[in-house]
């Protein structure tokens, strides 16, 4: 064959394979892969509540989108815990296609089972897919692992007079590009122990009224909050500027700076969970204090009617509500949602412990056995179930079964040694969040126990519940 000829057909022939290529890949882009059945689980009782003795019984199925489920099985593994701590049975591997799988347990004393099932293998490919119901097994009855130090009042009193030997030095920003004719706005900061300050928003309405009621509130997880437009989605949709409210920040920053600052703080070492050798070096200590300090000055305002405090929260924010409500005589009622700081120690009895989790599971890995001897011994100080013991003023609790942040257990740990008129929401189908339906409940409560009208139609107290259950 003519040399010329042979490199023409040689060319021709790459380029009808590069074609090729380009087909396949255009096929390939317009077909994508198939995505995996989605792993599905399902308490068999609505109310995934049952008694002690009784077999509790969860149902796995996989499906599709559209509810169809696979004709080739799904690789699923079940595991079974305590609220996410010790195992209650041995994980099992199953293979689940068009019938669904059920499990069974039998609870032997009060706590949540905690069904996960993650599907692993499907089509022969490594995927990932997971799903997680919990049931609750009398939950009234659930009693906390942490101890209460003998000289537990003695070191807040301690900490309290520590800090009343500095002058409070209250400094007031006001925010001029968030005031208008209704409220004002500012930025507020208190000096605190160890040289540092606590800082937080102050909204101040303005209706002419010589007094209103007060609520304060503590910013959940994360560096950089409380932030301004937090505030006024939070506080004046429940308030309707008709009350003084003060959103607190834990950290010993200022409010309001930009993105940059808070980026390089979430570097710095330490923080919420960092392990201490004395109970005057975890982050808590300077945040409880210093907030305490702030809802002194709020009460002490002369704009405050001197009758309603309340506090309300969620997550890092609930569990301060907790504390705050046990140890400031000015909070006349606390609503409470999600929240963390519960029942550190819960280790002790194979129960995952509240948020932040210091000593839970994969944070003892990382310590020292010396290190978790001084956090089991200092964490009690700052566990809002010994705070919860002391509360004197009307309660509201907001959970869910799902959460694996501020795990169900740790938080009725804390619910059932309030001996407080208390109300609870437990939502079976929640995680780390509040459904509308609670929300709705909650701002009724907080407006209620601030002395204002309510237009809401949300019921007063919880579906079969009322203060004082």
């Amino acid at each position: 064959m003519n040399p010329a000829h042979l490199a023409e057909r040689r060319a021709a022939a790459l380029l009808v394979a590069i074609a090729a290529g380009l087909f396949a890949c255009a096929l390939a882009q317009e077909a994508p892969a198939p995505k995996p059945p989605k792993v599905l689980v399902s308490q068999e009782r609505p109310s995934a509540l049952y008694r002690t003795g009784e077999t509790v019984a969860f149902t796995i199925r996989c499906a599709f989108d559209d509810g169809a489920p696979p004709k080739e099985a799904m690789t699923v593994f079940v595991s079974l815990t305590l609220d996410g701590g010790k195992a209650l049975a041995e994980t099992a591997r199953v293979e689940i296609g068009a019938a669904p799988h059920r499990v069974e347990h039998t609870m032997t004393q009060p706590g949540f089972v905690s069904l996960n099932a993650i599907g692993r293998k499907w089509q022969g490919d490594t995927v990932y897919v997971s799903a997680l119901a919990v049931a609750a097994c009398e939950p009234e009855k659930i009693a906390p692992v942490v101890a209460m130090p003998d000289d537990f009042d003695a070191f807040w009193t301690r900490g309290r007079e520590e800090l009343a030997r500095i002058p409070p030095d209250v400094r007031m920003e006001r925010i001029q590009a968030r005031c208008d004719d209704k409220q004002d706005t500012f930025k507020v900061s208190f000096a605190n122990i160890n040289d540092t300050r606590i800082y937080g928003y102050l909204l101040v309405p303005k209706t002419g009224r010589k007094s209103y009621p007060a609520w304060v509130s503590v910013a959940p997880a994360g560096v950089g909050k409380p932030r301004e437009d937090f505030l006024d989605g939070r506080m004046n949709a429940i308030t309707g500027n008709e009350a003084i409210c003060l959103f607190m920040g834990v950290y010993d920053h200022d409010l309001g700076l930009a993105p940059e600052f808070y980026k390089s703080y979430r570097n710095r070492e330490g923080g919420v969970a960092a392990a201490v050798d004395a109970p005057e070096k975890y982050f808590f200590y300077r945040a409880i204090l210093g907030i305490d300090r702030a809802i002194d000055w709020l009460a002490a305002r002369k704009d405050f009617d001197g009758k309603h405090l309340v506090y309300h929260g969620g997550s890092q924010g609930g569990g301060m509500g907790l504390v705050l409500a046990g140890l400031n005589r000015n909070i006349t009622a606390a609503s409470i949602g999600i929240p963390g700081l519960c029942d550190h120690t819960a280790f002790l009895q194979g129960r995952a412990p509240g948020w932040p989790k210091v000593l839970g599971d994969l944070a003892r890995r990382k310590m020292t056995p010396e290190q978790i001897a001084a956090m089991t011994k200092i964490l009690p100080y700052f566990d809002a179930v010994n705070f919860s013991r002391k509360i004197r003023v009307p309660v509201i609790v907001c959970m869910g079964y799902l959460d694996t942040t501020c795990v169900p257990s740790s938080v009725y740990a804390a619910y059932n040694v309030i001996t407080a008129p208390k109300s609870i929401l437990p939502d079976p189908n929640q995680g780390h969040g509040v459904s509308r339906e609670n929300a709705a409940i909650l701002a009724r409560w907080i407006r209620e126990k601030l002395g204002l009208p309510n237009d809401t139609a949300a019921p007063k107290t919880p579906p079969a519940l009322a203060e004082g259950d």
